[in-house]
């Protein structure tokens, strides 16, 4: 978020100095452009919740199937990368990992379900 609003404040600098713009107007209107490109990369860098899914054959990710790597693991955090049959990538940060998940992930051929 805040890295939002230094890029817009430096931009807005880079403008005024190379278009010899005067400040009054233009300041106002860009403080106002960066109160809400602050807020929209805040917006849009937050986390959706997914629900992960392991049937015993295959991955899904809110009913979508796909494959799951494992890209970092952190013992109690896990960042998961979701490749589905169709569409974009997603990354999942999985922040307190559980034991199963753990074994659903590196071994999922050798769990067999308890009835």
């Amino acid at each position: 978020m805040v890295l939002v609003a230094l890029a817009t404040a430096a931009f807005a600098a880079w403008l005024l100095e190379v278009f010899a713009i005067d400040g009054g107007p233009f300041l106002a209107g860009l403080l106002a452009a960066t109160a809400l490109a602050t807020l929209l990369g805040w917006r849009l860098t937050q986390p959706r919740p997914a629900l992960l899914n392991w049937d015993g054959q295959r991955w899904s990710v809110d009913g979508e199937p796909g494959e799951v790597d494992v890209m970092l693991d952190f013992g109690r955090w896990m960042l998961l990368r979701f490749r589905p049959a169709r569409g974009a990538v997603r990354w999942l940060p999985v922040p307190a990992a559980a034991q199963p998940l753990r074994a659903a992930l590196y071994a999922p051929g050798a769990i067999v379900a308890e009835r």
